[in-house]
C-alpha cells in the first residue's frame, strides 16, 4: 500500500529528497522514523 504524504522543504533537505522520490516510515523503540528509500539495498536482495 502506498500513500502520498506533503512534507516542507526543509524535511526533504534534510532527507536529502527530491520531489517525487520514495521514502520509508520504519517503525522504532522510540516511534516512526521516516527515511530516504534505499533502491540499491533493493536490488541487492532481488539478485
Amino acid at each position: 500500500m502506498t500513500s502520498l504524504i506533503s512534507l516542507p522543504e526543509e524535511a526533504l533537505a534534510h532527507l536529502k529528497a527530491k520531489i517525487g522520490d520514495s521514502v520509508e516510515l520504519v517503525r522504532t523503540p522510540d516511534g516512526l522514523l521516516l527515511k530516504p528509500y534505499d533502491t540499491y539495498f533493493e536490488e541487492k536482495m532481488a539478485a
